[in-house]
Protein backbone atom coordinates (compact mmCIF):
# COMPACT_ATOMS: atom_id res chain seq x y z
CA UNK A 1 0.00 0.00 0.00
CA UNK A 2 1.74 3.04 -0.93
CA UNK A 3 1.75 6.22 1.72
CA UNK A 4 0.78 9.70 1.15
CA UNK A 5 3.98 10.99 1.02
CA UNK A 6 4.54 8.57 -2.29
CA UNK A 7 1.36 9.50 -3.24
CA UNK A 8 2.03 13.11 -3.33
CA UNK A 9 5.36 12.13 -5.02
CA UNK A 10 3.75 10.52 -7.74
CA UNK A 11 1.11 12.79 -8.71
CA UNK A 12 3.78 15.33 -8.88
CA UNK A 13 5.45 13.34 -11.07
CA UNK A 14 2.47 12.60 -13.17
CA UNK A 15 2.13 16.55 -13.23
CA UNK A 16 5.18 17.47 -14.40
CA UNK A 17 5.49 15.20 -17.12
CA UNK A 18 2.15 15.98 -18.47
CA UNK A 19 3.45 19.82 -18.01
CA UNK A 20 6.80 18.86 -19.70
CA UNK A 21 6.46 20.64 -23.24
CA UNK A 22 4.97 23.71 -21.18
CA UNK A 23 7.85 23.95 -19.51
CA UNK A 24 10.64 23.01 -22.10
CA UNK A 25 8.69 26.02 -24.32
CA UNK A 26 9.19 28.20 -21.86
CA UNK A 27 12.58 27.10 -21.52
CA UNK A 28 13.27 27.72 -25.11
CA UNK A 29 11.52 31.42 -24.74
CA UNK A 30 13.91 31.86 -22.38
CA UNK A 31 16.83 30.87 -23.72
CA UNK A 32 15.85 33.18 -27.18
CA UNK A 33 14.82 36.41 -25.46
CA UNK A 34 18.53 36.01 -23.86
CA UNK A 35 20.00 35.24 -26.52
CA UNK A 36 18.22 38.26 -28.26
CA UNK A 37 19.02 40.76 -25.50
CA UNK A 38 22.62 40.20 -25.26
CA UNK A 39 23.07 40.44 -28.83
CA UNK A 40 20.49 43.65 -28.59
CA UNK A 41 22.17 45.58 -25.89
CA UNK A 42 25.27 46.29 -28.06
CA UNK A 43 23.64 47.01 -31.39
CA UNK A 44 20.92 48.94 -29.99
CA UNK A 45 23.60 51.91 -28.98
CA UNK A 46 25.67 51.25 -32.09
CA UNK A 47 22.27 51.74 -34.21
CA UNK A 48 21.58 55.32 -32.50
CA UNK A 49 24.44 56.63 -32.91
CA UNK A 50 24.40 56.03 -36.78
CA UNK A 51 21.06 57.76 -36.33
CA UNK A 52 22.48 60.55 -34.44
CA UNK A 53 25.16 60.83 -37.11
CA UNK A 54 22.29 60.78 -40.17
CA UNK A 55 20.33 63.52 -38.73
CA UNK A 56 23.45 65.87 -38.10
CA UNK A 57 24.13 65.25 -41.27
CA UNK A 58 20.92 65.44 -42.71
CA UNK A 59 20.69 69.43 -41.64
CA UNK A 60 23.86 70.27 -43.99
CA UNK A 61 23.04 71.82 -47.30
CA UNK A 62 25.27 69.32 -49.05
CA UNK A 63 24.42 66.18 -47.69
CA UNK A 64 23.48 64.41 -50.58
CA UNK A 65 26.94 65.34 -51.55
CA UNK A 66 28.50 63.07 -48.98
CA UNK A 67 28.48 59.58 -50.58
CA UNK A 68 31.37 58.29 -48.57
CA UNK A 69 30.15 59.87 -45.40
CA UNK A 70 26.72 57.52 -45.72
CA UNK A 71 28.27 54.77 -47.02
CA UNK A 72 30.43 54.82 -43.89
CA UNK A 73 27.23 54.76 -41.97
CA UNK A 74 25.24 52.13 -43.55
CA UNK A 75 28.51 49.85 -43.30
CA UNK A 76 28.14 50.81 -39.10
CA UNK A 77 24.87 49.76 -39.31
CA UNK A 78 25.30 46.30 -41.02
CA UNK A 79 27.99 45.99 -37.98
CA UNK A 80 25.56 46.71 -35.63
CA UNK A 81 22.69 45.01 -36.92
CA UNK A 82 21.26 42.56 -34.96
CA UNK A 83 22.34 39.11 -36.21
CA UNK A 84 19.19 37.30 -37.85
CA UNK A 85 19.26 34.19 -36.19
CA UNK A 86 19.03 35.44 -32.95
CA UNK A 87 15.94 37.29 -34.26
CA UNK A 88 14.50 34.57 -36.18
CA UNK A 89 15.08 32.53 -33.04
CA UNK A 90 12.93 35.24 -30.92
CA UNK A 91 9.95 35.00 -33.32
CA UNK A 92 10.20 31.35 -33.55
CA UNK A 93 9.70 30.91 -29.65
CA UNK A 94 7.12 33.65 -29.19
CA UNK A 95 4.99 32.33 -32.22
CA UNK A 96 4.94 28.69 -30.36
CA UNK A 97 4.22 30.10 -27.12
CA UNK A 98 1.48 32.03 -28.91
CA UNK A 99 0.48 28.67 -30.62
CA UNK A 100 0.30 26.28 -27.36
CA UNK A 101 -0.65 28.89 -24.80
CA UNK A 102 -2.63 31.80 -26.22
CA UNK A 103 -4.25 32.89 -23.13
CA UNK A 104 -0.71 32.71 -21.17
CA UNK A 105 0.61 34.78 -24.44
CA UNK A 106 -1.87 37.43 -23.69
CA UNK A 107 -1.81 37.53 -20.39
CA UNK A 108 1.97 38.06 -20.58
CA UNK A 109 0.83 40.99 -22.56
CA UNK A 110 4.12 39.56 -24.51
CA UNK A 111 2.86 40.90 -28.40
CA UNK A 112 3.14 44.03 -26.52
CA UNK A 113 6.56 43.86 -25.23
CA UNK A 114 7.99 42.44 -28.55
CA UNK A 115 7.24 45.80 -30.39
CA UNK A 116 9.54 47.51 -27.50
CA UNK A 117 12.01 44.43 -27.81
CA UNK A 118 12.43 44.32 -31.43
CA UNK A 119 12.56 48.24 -32.22
CA UNK A 120 16.25 47.75 -33.15
CA UNK A 121 15.47 45.10 -35.82
CA UNK A 122 13.04 47.89 -37.27
CA UNK A 123 15.61 50.99 -36.58
CA UNK A 124 18.43 49.19 -38.22
CA UNK A 125 16.35 47.74 -40.97
CA UNK A 126 14.97 50.65 -41.83
CA UNK A 127 18.05 53.64 -42.35
CA UNK A 128 18.32 52.92 -46.19
CA UNK A 129 14.51 53.41 -46.94
CA UNK A 130 14.79 56.51 -44.95
CA UNK A 131 18.12 57.82 -45.89
CA UNK A 132 16.35 57.07 -49.56
CA UNK A 133 13.06 59.08 -48.89
CA UNK A 134 15.23 62.26 -47.41
CA UNK A 135 17.47 62.30 -50.77
CA UNK A 136 20.20 61.47 -49.19
CA UNK A 137 20.94 58.34 -51.21
CA UNK A 138 21.69 58.60 -55.05
CA UNK A 139 19.79 55.23 -55.71
CA UNK A 140 16.39 54.43 -54.14
CA UNK A 141 16.03 52.09 -51.78
CA UNK A 142 13.46 49.29 -51.63
CA UNK A 143 9.98 49.90 -50.21
CA UNK A 144 9.71 48.11 -46.35
CA UNK A 145 7.74 45.14 -47.28
CA UNK A 146 10.92 44.08 -49.57
CA UNK A 147 13.01 44.00 -46.31
CA UNK A 148 14.25 40.90 -44.92
CA UNK A 149 13.71 42.36 -41.49
CA UNK A 150 9.99 43.02 -42.34
CA UNK A 151 9.58 39.91 -44.32
CA UNK A 152 10.63 38.06 -40.84
CA UNK A 153 7.71 40.18 -38.96
CA UNK A 154 5.30 39.79 -41.70
CA UNK A 155 5.93 35.98 -41.18
CA UNK A 156 5.01 36.03 -37.30
CA UNK A 157 1.87 38.68 -37.89
CA UNK A 158 0.83 35.85 -40.58
CA UNK A 159 1.07 32.80 -38.01
CA UNK A 160 -1.17 34.81 -35.66
CA UNK A 161 -4.86 34.51 -37.22
CA UNK A 162 -5.11 38.15 -36.53
CA UNK A 163 -7.41 39.16 -33.89
CA UNK A 164 -6.39 40.86 -30.42
CA UNK A 165 -3.77 39.61 -28.04
CA UNK A 166 -6.11 39.64 -25.40
CA UNK A 167 -8.61 41.63 -23.04
CA UNK A 168 -7.09 45.38 -23.18
CA UNK A 169 -4.30 44.53 -24.83
CA UNK A 170 -2.85 45.85 -28.42
CA UNK A 171 -3.69 43.47 -31.20
CA UNK A 172 -1.13 41.23 -31.36
CA UNK A 173 0.20 42.29 -34.85
CA UNK A 174 3.94 43.83 -34.66
CA UNK A 175 4.38 45.46 -37.87
CA UNK A 176 1.86 48.12 -37.82
CA UNK A 177 3.23 48.94 -34.14
CA UNK A 178 6.95 48.90 -34.89
CA UNK A 179 6.00 50.98 -37.91
CA UNK A 180 4.57 53.44 -35.67
CA UNK A 181 6.65 52.99 -32.78
CA UNK A 182 10.17 53.21 -34.94
CA UNK A 183 9.79 53.93 -38.62
CA UNK A 184 8.00 56.70 -38.62
CA UNK A 185 9.76 58.58 -36.24
CA UNK A 186 12.84 58.06 -38.13
CA UNK A 187 11.47 59.21 -40.79
CA UNK A 188 10.12 62.44 -39.38
CA UNK A 189 13.55 63.08 -37.71
CA UNK A 190 15.16 62.90 -40.85
CA UNK A 191 13.01 64.77 -43.49
CA UNK A 192 12.63 67.48 -40.43
CA UNK A 193 16.10 67.61 -39.86
CA UNK A 194 16.74 67.84 -43.81
CA UNK A 195 14.19 70.85 -44.27
CA UNK A 196 16.30 73.07 -41.33
CA UNK A 197 18.80 72.76 -44.15
CA UNK A 198 16.78 73.78 -46.82
CA UNK A 199 15.77 70.83 -48.46
CA UNK A 200 12.40 70.42 -50.28
CA UNK A 201 10.64 67.18 -49.76
CA UNK A 202 10.73 65.48 -53.25
CA UNK A 203 9.14 62.32 -54.59
CA UNK A 204 11.06 59.92 -52.63
CA UNK A 205 9.75 61.73 -49.47
CA UNK A 206 6.08 61.51 -50.90
CA UNK A 207 6.28 57.74 -51.80
CA UNK A 208 7.95 57.68 -48.37
CA UNK A 209 4.69 58.92 -46.55
CA UNK A 210 2.49 57.38 -48.60
CA UNK A 211 3.51 54.40 -47.69
CA UNK A 212 3.14 54.76 -44.10
CA UNK A 213 -0.17 55.20 -44.66
CA UNK A 214 -1.00 51.60 -45.25
CA UNK A 215 -0.11 51.14 -42.01
CA UNK A 216 -3.25 52.75 -40.32
CA UNK A 217 -0.39 55.01 -38.22
CA UNK A 218 -1.90 56.68 -35.24
CA UNK A 219 -3.69 60.29 -35.94
CA UNK A 220 -1.10 62.34 -34.49
CA UNK A 221 1.95 60.03 -35.69
CA UNK A 222 0.15 60.38 -39.25
CA UNK A 223 0.01 64.32 -38.69
CA UNK A 224 3.55 64.15 -38.03
CA UNK A 225 4.51 62.57 -41.25
CA UNK A 226 2.11 64.51 -43.23
CA UNK A 227 3.78 67.35 -41.94
CA UNK A 228 7.58 66.97 -42.36
CA UNK A 229 6.77 66.01 -45.81
CA UNK A 230 4.58 69.48 -46.47
CA UNK A 231 1.57 68.33 -46.70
Amino acid sequence: MSTPAAASVTALAAALAAAGPVYDLYARCGDAVAAYLTAARAATTRVAAVWDATAELATSAAAAAAPDVLSGLDRDLRAAALPPPAVAALLGAMAAWRAAQPAAFADAYAATSLVDVLAPVASAGCWAWVAAAADLLRSPAPPLHATDWFAALWEFDSSSGGGSSGDGAPPAELTPHLVAHTVAPALIRVLNARRRGGWVPGAAAHAAAAELADYDLPAAVAAEVAAAVGE
